[in-house]
């Protein structure tokens, strides 16, 4: 399981990670990319936030 940070400096250096972006190169089905594009406009955001959601959703439930 991974730690929480305790000191400021901690939490600082984790917010600054958390706004580094990187590229990820991701092979989905066609049917699979219209759906996630759908559900993208459909929410009015953009494909790396809903995945970014998902993230965060499947690290709270470990």
């Amino acid at each position: 399981m991974e730690s929480r940070p305790s000191s400021p400096k901690e939490v600082e250096e984790v917010e600054e990670d958390s706004k580094r972006r990187t590229v990820l190169s991701l092979s989905l089905s066609v049917k699979d990319k219209k759906i996630l594009k759908k559900l993208s406009m459909e929410k009015e955001k953009t494909i790396a936030s809903i995945i970014h959601q998902w993230i965060e959703k499947a690290e709270s439930e470990r």
